[in-house]
C-alpha cells in the first residue's frame, strides 16, 4: 500500500473515531462508540504500515475533546481509550493472524481478546481516577465496551467476506449449441467406423 493511500485510510478513521468520541460524550458514557471506532481502525492499519503512528493520532483526538479544560487531565483522559484499543490489535493479531480471511472457529478468542481489552480500560480509568471508580460503573464498561468492540469485529468481517471481490474467471463461456455439435461429431466417428473396410489386393502370384 502507497503512503498516499495509508495516509488517506488514515485520515478516515480519525474523521470516524472523532465523531464517535462527540457521540460517546453526548450519551454521557452510557454508550462509547469510540471503544470500538479505535480498536477497528487499529486493527485495520496494522497490516499496511507501523500502528505507533494511528495509535499516537488517535491518543491525540481523544485529548482534544476530554471533559475537562486541563490539557494534562485530558491526555490522562485518553490514555484508557487509546490503550485497551492497542492492546486488542495485538491480541488478535497473535491469537487470530488469519481472522479476516474466513478462519471460522474462533468466537473464542475473539471473545477473549475483547474482555481483556474492556478490563484493561476499567483497570486503567480505576488506576488513574480513583475517585470517580466504582464497582457499578467499572462493570458497565467493561460489558459495553466487550459488546462494542466484540460485535463491531464481527460484522464487519462478515460483510468483507460477503463483498469482497472476486477473482474472474477468464475461462470463455462454452457456445450454447456445444450439445449438438458434440453429438453430431459423435455420429459422424461411428459412421466412419461402420463403414466396411476397402479390400486389399492380393499380390500372391499362381503359379501353373
Amino acid at each position: 500500500m502507497s503512503l498516499a493511500r495509508y495516509g488517506a485510510r488514515s485520515a478516515g478513521f480519525a474523521l470516524l473515531y472523532l465523531l464517535a468520541l462527540f457521540a460517546g460524550h453526548a450519551l454521557d458514557g452510557a454508550l462509547w462508540p469510540p471503544a470500538a471506532v479505535g480498536a477497528l481502525w487499529l486493527v485495520a492499519q496494522g497490516a499496511h504500515g507501523p500502528r505507533r503512528f494511528d495509535a499516537l493520532f488517535m491518543l491525540v483526538l481523544a485529548a482534544l475533546v476530554p471533559t475537562t479544560d486541563d490539557l494534562l487531565s485530558a491526555a490522562t483522559q485518553a490514555i484508557p481509550q487509546v490503550v485497551p484499543a492497542l492492546l486488542f490489535a495485538w491480541l488478535l493479531d497473535r491469537w487470530l493472524p488469519l481472522y479476516w480471511h474466513g478462519v471460522k472457529g474462533e468466537l473464542a478468542r475473539l471473545a477473549g481478546a475483547s474482555a481483556v481489552a474492556a478490563v484493561a480500560g476499567a483497570v486503567l480509568t480505576g488506576v488513574l481516577f480513583p475517585s470517580d471508580f466504582t464497582f457499578g460503573t467499572a462493570g458497565w464498561a467493561v460489558v459495553r465496551d466487550f459488546l462494542a468492540v466484540a460485535l463491531t469485529v464481527v460484522v464487519i468481517r462478515e460483510i468483507k467476506l460477503r463483498y469482497a471481490s472476486k477473482p474472474r474467471d477468464n475461462r470463455e463461456a462454452p457456445d450454447e449449441n456445444y450439445r449438438e455439435t458434440l453429438r453430431h461429431r459423435l455420429d459422424e466417428v461411428f459412421q466412419e467406423d461402420e463403414k466396411p473396410a476397402p479390400r486389399k489386393r492380393s499380390h500372391l502370384r499362381i503359379v501353373k
